[in-house]
């Protein structure tokens, strides 16, 4: 596996709920680094009727966390999209949540991510923002559920599993696989924990200080607006 030649990929973790796709999306801008949206494609997916859309959403409606080869074949043609365009790589939002995910993106990509911004949150926080929010067909999550959309005027909708049940599901499905993903990286030292139970502006702030931490190689990562 090529790592130091490789593209520069760093993931965002977290909770749902504890605004990844927000702080992500901010950080594309200022960076001007693409995104792989793992969510909105594989729910995408899901809506085109394909064999495996129609697995992941077997799995995904109970908040189970789907098969490792189903959500890698389902990413694996975008992946390979972002390659193909070039560029300084991209972030990783909601992908890989399990070990053997993560193995087949460093294989895919050929380089070994940067690092993971793990946005923390206690569960009650999480769930409540969850079955508060929208989901705008172009912004993606949004506060509420105003339709049309306050930011773009695209249509707003309520995700499928977005009821607290779900929610609840997800979160444990989630812990389940997402914590070997961590603690991989803890031991790379390639891990920084943001407190994502603040404004936005602030959280921002401490997500821009963890990505120059783990883009630059003479840090040390640690954590960013820990308390």
């Amino acid at each position: 596996m090529k790592v130091e030649n490789g593209p520069s990929i760093l993931l965002f973790g977290g909770y749902p709920g504890s605004g990844k796709t927000t702080q992500i999306g901010l950080l594309s801008q200022t960076t001007e680094t693409a995104v792989l949206s793992a969510g909105n494609l594989l729910r995408q997916e899901t809506g085109k009727g394909t064999k495996l859309g129609q697995v992941f959403l077997e799995y995904s409606s109970k908040g189970i966390r789907a098969p490792d080869h189903v959500v890698c074949g389902i990413l694996a043609p975008h992946i390979r999209l972002l390659l193909d365009r070039g560029g300084r790589g991209f972030l990783s939002d909601g992908f890989p949540k399990s070990v053997p995910q993560l193995t087949f993106l460093e294989d895919l990509c050929a380089s070994r991510v940067a690092g993971m911004i793990y946005l923390d949150a206690p569960e009650e926080i999480l769930i409540g923002r969850a079955v508060a929010r929208g989901h705008c067909e172009n912004c993606g999550p949004v506060p509420g559920t105003v339709d049309p959309c306050v930011t773009c005027g695209s249509a707003v909708s309520v995700r499928y599993d977005d009821d607290a049940e779900t929610v609840r599901n997800r979160l444990n499905s989630y812990a389940q696989g997402n914590q070997e993903v961590v603690e991989a990286l803890k031991l790379r030292g390639t891990f920084v924990r943001v407190d994502a139970t603040r404004g936005v502006s602030a959280v921002s702030e401490s997500v821009g200080a963890a990505y120059r931490q783990l883009t630059d190689r003479g840090s040390e990562p640690t954590s960013a607006g820990a308390e």
